[in-house]
């Protein structure tokens, strides 16, 4: 992969230029909310330069640079509102799970990626184990190598 391209490793001079680039753009947009919105982050991309696009940078900003999200340890009053909010029609995104989980836990702002990292690490079900070799349909388990009902014999032909 090139230096240039937005899938390249981000380093620590291209951090503090996100820094950077998010401070002039929230003294452009005072009430630009850096969690959410494309047109800012088009904008913070171009600043920071590269070959970043602004997902990219918004994704840097919310998962590694941001003080807005809170990236402790959950907890187990955050685990339980999580699992009561995915029945809530309302917080049908993980970025609307995040905000509300700020709601309910003294303004602790999870990332969305994070809420929805943590879900699927709720949900997780212990690995089924098989017996035996498996394959492709039929039976796990190993017999003689004989089909029930067959005796071995061929018929002769005449």
């Amino acid at each position: 992969m090139s230096p240039m391209s937005s899938g390249s490793s981000w380093q620590p001079g291209d951090d503090e230029t996100l820094r950077a680039a998010v401070g002039k753009c929230r003294a452009t947009f005072p009430e630009w909310d850096a969690m959410k919105g494309t047109k800012e982050w088009t904008a913070v991309a171009k600043i920071v330069g590269r070959g970043r696009t602004g997902p990219a940078c918004q994704a840097r900003w919310i998962t590694a640079l941001s003080d807005d999200v809170y990236r402790g340890p959950w907890t187990e009053d955050e685990d339980a509102a999580l699992l009561k909010l995915m029945a809530d029609p309302t917080t049908n995104s993980w970025s609307k799970r995040g905000d509300a989980l700020a709601a309910l836990h003294q303004g602790r702002r999870r990332g969305g990626g994070d809420t929805c990292q943590r879900y699927f690490l709720l949900k997780k079900k212990p690995p089924v184990r098989r017996r035996g070799g498996g394959g492709r349909g039929g039976s796990s388990r190993r017999t003689s190598g004989k089909r029930e009902g067959h005796t071995g014999a061929r018929k002769q032909r005449k």
